[in-house]
């Protein structure tokens, strides 16, 4: 791709727009120097159009890890979604757990437990909220990080989560399956780390979108914190167009540009909520109108500002799915939290030898 400010550090009133209605964390994701190899907020400095700062694709979509919770059953626990709307602990969340908690017809909470979707979707979140990380990010050996306390204790709070309050099966669902089963059958009272997606609340019939059938009552906000001196920091996701290079023809670059332009401006933006998407825009995020159709796109907002972006890695998924085989078993029980972590420590410095990025 080819940086996508060569057009828009020409309209300034369009980049300022941007610039203030898409959050630097979300915004910052897209930004890269190529001298430097900074990248931008909130990990990095690198600046749109400072040196060799560039903008490199237009976010249209976003998402984060989130907390999906049933309004109606939290405060029948005695909180509210105001509590969780500003983010509660973890302990907080057990509490609640046990006073909801009434399987097989209802279970306190649920996790997205397939071995491709723990380790970013759910276990990263909760390390990143303690305080802790994969590797050490000048060396990038996972050795004393992954294998940290802070890393065993997040873990272990997993294993215990799991043990006591997720439905069994949740060790193969994907963000979907998760959906389907407090969205649609009613199953879970909360979920507090999943990526965000219309699916819990909205589902197309007769070519409409309209509730599901639990679908009103649920809400988000910022996942529990850890350790209730250390902010939740939610892992992000998202979608950004961009403009390939290979393409020689200005007239079609330019005309990709002013799709993009067009993808993420605000008069589209009340279109694209209603075909069930979540808009980068803060403004859109939070327009009244939208927020009828989509509610809970208030704590969709919240947790976008405290956001971390994933590891800019050539390996990321490999190691993604390395460490989320070993929670998978960690859970099945048949490693322990130290020996998840230990496993999980060692594969991934082996994989880090073998690309080149440690030199053994």
């Amino acid at each position: 791709i080819e940086p996508i400010d060569k057009w828009l550090l020409d309209e300034p009133e369009v980049l300022k727009d941007i610039q203030e209605d898409i959050h630097p964390n979300v915004l910052g994701a897209y930004i890269y120097d190529l001298e430097t190899h900074e990248r931008g907020a909130p990990e990095g400095n690198a600046k749109i159009g400072v040196g060799e700062g560039h903008l490199w694709c237009l976010p249209h979509d976003s998402n984060v890890i989130e907390f999906y919770h049933r309004t109606d059953l939290v405060e029948k626990a005695g909180s509210s979604y105001e509590e969780l709307l500003e983010g509660i602990t973890i302990d907080d969340w057990f509490e609640i757990c046990k006073n909801i908690h009434n399987p097989p017809d209802l279970y306190a909470s649920g996790i997205t437990g397939k071995w491709s979707w723990i380790c970013h979707g759910v276990w990263l979140s909760m390390l990143w909220s303690n305080g802790g990380d994969i590797y050490d990010p000048k060396t990038f050996d996972p050795h004393g990080w992954l294998d940290s306390a802070e890393a065993l204790e997040v873990t272990e709070i997993l294993k215990d989560l799991y043990d006591k309050y997720c439905p069994k099966e949740s060790i193969n669902w994907t963000e979907y399956d998760t959906a389907q089963q407090m969205g649609y059958l009613g199953r879970l009272a909360g979920t507090p780390w999943e990526y965000g997606t219309s699916a819990f609340v909205k589902e197309i019939k007769d070519h409409e979108y309209v509730w599901t059938p639990y679908g009103e009552k649920i809400k988000t906000g910022i996942s529990p914190r850890i350790d209730p001196n250390k902010p939740p920091r939610p892992n992000m996701g998202g979608w950004g167009l961009g403009i390939v290079s290979h393409v020689k023809d200005e007239d079609v670059k330019r005309a990709a540009y002013e799709f993009a332009k067009f993808v993420i401006s605000k008069e589209n933006a009340r279109r694209y909520v209603r075909a069930t998407g979540q808009p980068a825009r803060s403004s859109a995020l939070l327009d009244p109108e939208n927020l009828k159709l989509m509610p809970y796109f208030e704590g969709h907002e919240k947790s976008l500002r405290i956001c971390k972006w994933r590891h800019p890695i050539a390996e990321y998924w490999e190691m993604d799915g390395i460490i989320g085989k070993n929670l998978a078993d960690c859970l099945l029980g048949k490693l322990s939290p130290k020996e998840c972590l230990s496993k999980s420590t060692k594969e991934v410095y082996d994989l880090f030898v073998k690309t080149g990025r440690i030199k053994s």
